[in-house]
């Protein structure tokens, strides 16, 4: 996701983005940020996302700058 919405982010060329592999949702945070994540076709974030949910066939997290989603892990012991 984070090479769809912001390639140029990627500055060391990564190609792995499977993260600390904690959760398996995709999750979209500062939704509520249009000036962080332009677009050169004027679409607004949520338009962006739905296009990438329909491509890869999967639903995203939107999190506005004040949200936040707790993880809880099992701890195997």
């Amino acid at each position: 996701m984070v090479d769809f919405f912001t390639p140029q982010m990627n500055t060391m060329d990564l190609t792995d983005f499977k993260a600390l592999g904690v959760t398996d949702k995709l999750i979209f945070p500062h939704y509520d940020r249009e000036d962080v994540f332009k677009d050169s076709t004027n679409k607004t974030i949520e338009e962006r996302i739905v296009e990438f949910e329909s491509n890869e066939n999967c639903k995203v997290t939107r999190l506005k700058d004040e949200e936040y989603i707790s993880i809880l892990m099992n701890q195997a012991h």
